[in-house]
């Protein structure tokens, strides 16, 4: 399967599980479930990935399909081992992924049962999920020589320079995790406005 091909696959399953995990949640609103789905699609940051077919956007394209898979079988069957292996996949595609995990294990320590029977329940949640998790730290120490690098420092941009020392607007310098990135992010995505440019600036 070509890039394209592959992109727009997992663009149209992503469409298709945000439809039926809003069905599934409120079943009462059958024909609003479908512009719910479009709305995810269409009308997000998601479709700056899903529109161009390049390797960086692929991977967005196939965590955004598992982690709806992972929700679509919590409203569901809720098998927590298939749960847990979802989001380990996710987390194969972008290790911030890995932090979908807690809404699970939250609503796993959260729900009804004993605390035994609750204890069991995250552990078939966390084994299959600690695995891949596992597979991917060796998978990096063995390529990279340390395990939470993915090979982003040694990724380069479109003009032949690494990512990592790249100090430009949209990209931080540094590695690739940190939690000062946090706060910048937040501000840019709850409050951030578009950038006002001078009309000197502009070359057209």
């Amino acid at each position: 399967m070509s890039l394209v091909g592959g992109t727009v696959f997992c663009c149209k399953s992503c469409c298709f599980l945000s439809l039926l995990s809003t069905r599934r949640k409120f079943p009462i609103i059958r024909n609003e479930a479908g512009w719910f789905a479009l709305a995810f699609c269409f009308a997000t940051s998601f479709i700056g990935v899903a529109a161009l077919a390049c390797s960086a956007f692929f991977a967005h394209v196939i965590a955004v399909m598992l982690l709806f898979l992972a929700i679509n079988e919590y409203e569901g069957r809720k098998r927590l081992w298939l749960i847990g292996g979802l989001i380990g996949l996710a987390t194969a595609t972008r290790l911030p992924n890995g932090l979908n995990i807690l809404f699970f294990m939250l609503a796993v320590s959260l729900g009804a049962g004993t605390i035994q029977e609750r204890a069991a329940e995250l552990l078939k949640l966390l084994l299959p999920f600690a695995f891949l998790v596992g597979l991917l730290a060796l998978y990096n120490f063995a390529r990279f020589g340390a395990p939470l690098e993915s090979g982003y420092t040694y990724q380069l941009n479109g003009f032949g320079m690494p990512y990592a020392p790249w100090n430009v607007p949209g990209n931080t310098a540094g590695s690739a995790l940190s939690f000062s990135y946090i706060p910048e992010h937040l501000w840019i995505f709850l409050l951030g406005l578009p950038a006002l440019v001078q009309s000197e600036q502009v070359p057209y």
